[in-house]
């Protein structure tokens, strides 16, 4: 044993106690190939999946001490359904993208909100989320009342679900690729 792993050990000894482990820190880099992450990037920042508020901003500090201001932004998807939309446009395109742990983890480093709640924000989309609420009360009360039956009612209800979800996210998604 070097006097310079003994020292090294009475330190730890001082500073953790006899016995303790050591606490490992794990260091994990990553490799992105730079014309992925500008695909991935120019299709998270279309205004199809982010939309600018009128008010606000937000510093971002880079790693080298400069300090950018950005305007505040709002996504209209949450991460998940982002990356899943981007997947099957890469797909359509003949793309090849980066893994989808590495499009989540872009995800959560870039600077945007995820839009809550869509009452307020845009009276369009609240008119059109306002419409299918109503939709869904009329298959209730045909299913309930008029003798349709509570599986009709589901099925129908599914349906109806999944033509929101199309027109929230997957149509504007449609139209960036024209």
């Amino acid at each position: 044993m070097t006097r310079y792993r003994f020292n090294i050990a009475r330190h730890h000894l001082l500073l953790h106690g006899r016995g303790s482990k050591i606490p490992s820190v794990k260091s994990t880099r990553m490799y992105i190939a730079p014309e992925k992450l500008d695909h991935f990037l120019s299709f998270i920042t279309s205004t199809h999946i982010v939309q600018d508020l009128t008010f606000g901003e937000k510093t971002l500090k880079l790693s080298s001490n400069t300090e950018i201001k950005v305007p505040n932004v709002v996504r209209s998807l949450i991460p998940e359904q982002i990356v899943l939309q981007y997947l099957s446009y890469c797909s359509d395109v003949g793309f090849t993208p980066m893994s989808r742990s590495s499009l989540l983890k872009v995800l959560s480093v870039c600077s945007a909100s995820t839009r809550k709640s869509l009452q307020g924000l845009d009276y369009v989309s609240a008119t059109g989320a306002k419409a299918f609420d109503e939709l869904e009360e009329v298959i209730n009360k045909l299913g309930n009342n008029y003798g349709k039956g509570l599986p009709w009612a589901k099925v129908q209800k599914e349906k109806l679900h999944l033509a929101k979800r199309y027109l929230k996210g997957d149509y504007k998604v449609g139209l960036f690729r024209v």
